[in-house]
């Protein structure tokens, strides 16, 4: 989703201009049969419509290994001697997803879209790289689980032990990198855009996910962690801070578009109806942001909800429960968010 709320930063930029530069010479005749409005908005639903074939090319992947969690504590629940046979259909379902993953994004065209003048890490090329290197640091997680596994089968309490701590260590460097991807978008935007606090809370959210797993790591290793609920409130106290700043600049460039539609009103001439349309396209995903900053609200109360259950008392997994479950469904709605802002780009919502 980040990255997607970078790209239509890029694009309501030209917007106003082109409005302008329309309603100050509406007597004016295009010196060329397909304006440079025009052209902007076609590479817009272009653009849009590659990151859909983005978004098919790792869904399969994505959505199996966000079931990795359940799928694991169902196989722990039966007999150590049996685990194996019972997780195996999921990595069979892994493996297959992921080597699917890896030859769709082979597959996939990058093209460039100059007009939009897009960031460097929102180029096509760049993103299917990123996407290549996320599959490849979940395929990491998947491969530390076999030597749980036969750790759990031999009942031997040290090895499962370091086997954990292997597969949490290749679960952190994941959140990890994508808490570093998330600092270098915030370097990218200006401070009134609404884009850097959608930023901030994914750069929150990861962090929050490295400290999570942390904590896990302790409690797997009965190991106190005093400080965490403390930190957890911290970190709901930025979000809540991001999600306030962000919905009042997104307010404000509403108000800005809200504007420029209303000065277009009526106007039938290409240029017109090409810079209305992609008005009405960043209305309608500024809205979506609005969604995306109550998702942040939301796991930020959850943060708080499990601060509060920690208390001064022991970290335990079901303490921690809770926040695990919230931590994957909010990935999975800002994911669906992500969606979503493509489809309205490239004109298919």
């Amino acid at each position: 989703m980040s990255r997607l709320i970078l790209l239509w930063t890029a694009l309501s930029l030209a917007v106003p201009a082109a409005a302008a530069d329309r309603t100050d010479n509406k007597t004016t005749a295009r010196a060329a049969s397909v304006s440079e409005v025009e052209a902007i908005h076609a590479e817009m639903i272009a653009f849009g419509e590659w990151m859909i074939r983005l978004d098919a090319a790792t869904a399969d992947a994505i959505t199996v290994f966000r079931e990795l969690g359940p799928a694991w504590n169902a196989a722990l629940s039966g007999p150590p001697e049996t685990m194996e046979a019972r997780f195996r259909p999921t990595m069979a379902q892994i493996d297959g997803a992921i080597a699917t993953a890896r030859a769709r994004l082979a597959a996939l065209d990058t093209p460039t879209f100059p007009r939009l003048e897009l960031p460097a890490d929102t180029e096509p090329a760049r993103l299917r790289d990123d996407m290549q290197k996320m599959i490849g640091s979940m395929e990491g997680i998947t491969r530390t689980l076999p030597g749980v596994m036969t750790a759990i089968r031999a009942r031997n309490p040290g090895a499962t032990q370091q086997a954990m701590v292997k597969m949490l260590d290749a679960t952190r460097a994941l959140f990890r990198a994508q808490a570093a991807m998330a600092a270098a978008w915030v370097a990218t935007t200006e401070a009134d855009d609404p884009t850097g606090q959608s930023l901030q809370f994914e750069l929150l959210f990861y962090k929050s996910g490295v400290r999570l797993l942390e904590s896990v790591e302790r409690t797997s290793l009965g190991k106190p962690d005093p400080g965490f609920g403390g930190e957890l409130r911290a970190l709901a106290d930025q979000i809540d801070q991001v999600v306030a700043a962000g919905n009042k600049l997104v307010d404000a460039q509403r108000a800005e578009f809200t504007g420029v539609r209303e000065d277009l009103a009526g106007e039938k001439d290409p240029d017109s109806v090409s810079s209305r349309a992609m008005a009405d396209k960043v209305l309608a995903m500024s809205g979506l942001q609005h969604e995306g900053f109550t998702v942040s609200q939301r796991y930020a109360a959850q943060l708080r909800r499990t601060a509060d259950a920690l208390g001064t008392g022991r970290v335990s997994m079901t303490v921690l429960a809770p926040m695990i479950d919230s931590l994957r469904a909010t990935r999975s709605e800002l994911d669906a968010l992500g969606m979503r802002i493509a489809q309205v780009m490239a004109g298919t919502r």
